[in-house]
């Protein structure tokens, strides 16, 4: 039965830098998983503010103060804030090399710089991985954010975790899962088996708006059941013609901390000019959401 053990977290500027962490540090306490952190950058002058391990605080604060281009500054800013998430939680920074040769109790954690072209390095680095998480993208869409989230949703053949934009508490104790039949569902069921095994509630949302020709949420209970999984199904309504408002607020009416879902069962373009419900959740997320496609 495979786990979670390795957990790349891509970074780059971004106000909600704190919740992925946070959200990593939750799974990484759930699967005892290294936290693979790779940061993203098509600019090596900004890359270079990555490169050397053990800078204390304090001096990567006077580089901050020092730095004369408003991108050196922001890259050093996350870098100062990886540092002390890592004295924060007590964890240790090894290399990804050395996984698995320290002790089974030990935290730990990785940083890198990724080789332009950034997206792509990363795409390849989310095939290995066994999750990628990433800030919600919040309706000013972050360029660079949403590079790296299509292209683990498109291109990795793995699970995409998006981080809400408050820290959590949990993410994984009360899963949510957003079914409709298709093959994007049946993906994101597979992966979030994983979680599925060890939550507390799991609870199947459906829709008459929603569904899709494929297997009903019955089928669904009836699988969970084979796995040892009771699932209770909730049906939710869209609001305002709104499926992935109505689904979220559901998810709050449950107390879920983590929604799983298919990713745009339309194509992406048509989401982008009409909306849907993959953007919607993308934008307006207030949960832990893993998405595959």
């Amino acid at each position: 039965m495979y786990s979670v053990k390795d957990i790349l977290v891509p970074l780059y500027d971004s106000d909600h830098l704190e919740s992925v962490l946070a959200t990593a540090f939750i799974q990484a306490q759930r699967f005892r998983a290294h936290i693979s952190a790779v940061f993203v950058s098509d600019d090596p002058n900004e890359a270079a503010a990555f490169a050397g391990e053990g800078l204390s605080g304090a001096l990567i604060q006077d580089m901050v103060d020092a730095a004369e281009h408003e991108g050196q500054r922001q890259t050093l800013k996350t870098r100062l804030n990886f540092n002390m998430f890592l004295e924060r939680h007590h964890i240790a920074q090894i290399s990804r090399n050395h996984i698995g040769e320290e002790n089974p109790e030990t935290r730990t954690a990785s940083l890198e710089f990724s080789e332009p072209p950034a997206n792509e390095a990363i795409i390849w680095r989310a095939r290995l991985s066994d999750v990628t998480i990433v800030p919600f993208l919040g309706k000013q869409e972050n360029p660079k954010a949403s590079e790296v989230i299509h292209g683990v949703l498109f291109e990795s053949g793995h699970a995409l975790m998006i981080a809400p934009p408050t820290p959590p508490k949990s993410a994984g104790s009360r899963i949510c899962i957003g079914w409709n039949g298709t093959q994007e569902c049946a993906r994101a069921l597979e992966a979030s088996m994983k979680w599925l095994r060890q939550a507390e509630e799991v609870t199947i949302l459906t829709s008459d708006e929603y569904q899709r020709r494929g297997p009903t949420s019955a089928d669904v209970q009836s699988y969970l059941k084979l796995h040892g999984i009771t699932a209770p199904i909730h049906q939710f309504a869209a609001i305002d013609r709104n499926v992935g408002e109505g689904m979220l607020r559901t998810c709050r009416e449950v107390n879920a901390d983590m929604l799983t879902m298919g990713a745009y069962s339309h194509s992406r373009l048509r989401q982008m000019i009409l909306g849907g419900v993959t953007r919607h959740i993308l934008e307006e997320g207030h949960l832990t959401v893993l998405m595959s496609r």
